[in-house]
């Protein structure tokens, strides 16, 4: 079940508002000197059993928050917007620069690429083709470079699996710097040339 953000915003806000719960209780009800400084001195342990509820509860129930630009985005994203889909992979692949609850997700960024990218967007086709020719799955590293041993199959399997998801990773490389290329991207031309 899907929340508007404004009704998140205000859930969230007023739970925090039982953070001030000790002091309001310090500060407006008659209490004497040593249960003052009881209460002061477990406001630690309050706060931290508020913080664990607030993350096992609200967040598994809620989701997480996020801000009205994130959800207007995503909302825009979803319904095929491609301009829409190029700023929210940019998000997911920069990691959390101005969303709440982003982290850098390359599998996330790839998919909203490729979306914006078959709908002729340029700039998210340039992106997806540097994204697949930087690959960590396109390229094989080994251990210390050396070479396998002659008599062990497995390393020489994965370093074939390896080259042959580089092979594959660069010929759709080339056909979204191809397609960027027809739309005008002076960058994706010059790849495309060294290609």
């Amino acid at each position: 079940m899907k929340f508007h953000p404004y009704f998140l915003q205000l859930v969230v806000w007023g739970y925090r508002l039982l953070h001030l719960a000790p002091i309001a209780a310090i500060a407006f009800l008659p209490v004497g000197k040593w249960p003052a400084v009881i209460i002061a001195a477990l406001w630690p342990a309050w706060l931290i059993g508020l913080l664990l509820f607030e993350t096992e509860v609200l967040r598994r129930k809620l989701g997480p928050v996020v801000s009205c630009r994130e959800f207007r985005m995503r909302r825009d994203a979803e319904a095929g917007d491609a301009a829409a889909q190029d700023r929210l992979a940019d998000y997911y692949y920069n990691g959390n620069q101005g969303f709440s609850s982003s982290e850098i997700n390359v599998f996330e960024a790839d998919r909203w690429y490729r979306q914006a990218a078959d709908q002729g967007h340029s700039g998210a086709a340039f992106k997806l083709a540097d994204i697949l020719m930087t690959s960590e799955f396109g390229e094989y590293w080994g251990e210390d470079d050396m070479p396998p041993h002659p008599d062990d199959p497995i390393p020489r399997f994965r370093k074939q699996r390896m080259i042959n998801g580089a092979i594959c990773n660069r010929k759709a490389a080339a056909e979204y710097y191809r397609l960027a290329a027809k739309r005008g991207h002076a960058r994706a031309q010059g790849r495309l040339g060294e290609m």
